[in-house]
């Protein structure tokens, strides 16, 4: 399960990328942790904790109050949340207007 979430990022189909922008690779990794369950414990934490890590070492700095942050996974790691979503919740976090489809 955790080699699956790291593998997203560079996920393909018929020689595309699957994600095809930074913050979809972002969330479709964030998405896989919280979802799948490839911790006994921890998976929603482990996932907040790589998408903002990996935001921060690229330039971007997410500031979700407490509660967005665990609504958000919450709903992803309960699958009400899908790649898609949690792509726009990033960049709300990091200030970037979700009408922005190269984010």
């Amino acid at each position: 399960m955790i080699e699956s979430a790291a593998a997203k990022a560079v996920d393909s189909a018929f020689g595309e990328d699957a994600y095809s922008t930074f913050l979809t690779k972002v969330a479709a990794i964030g998405y896989t942790l919280a979802h799948d369950h490839g911790f006994s414990d921890g998976n929603k934490r482990t996932a907040l904790e790589v998408m903002t890590l990996t935001l921060r070492r690229n330039g971007l700095f997410p500031d979700p109050t407490e509660r967005e942050a665990a609504t958000i996974m919450v709903l992803t790691a309960m699958g009400l949340l899908d790649i898609s979503g949690s792509r726009v919740s990033l960049m709300a976090w990091c200030g970037i207007d979700p009408a922005d489809v190269e984010a």
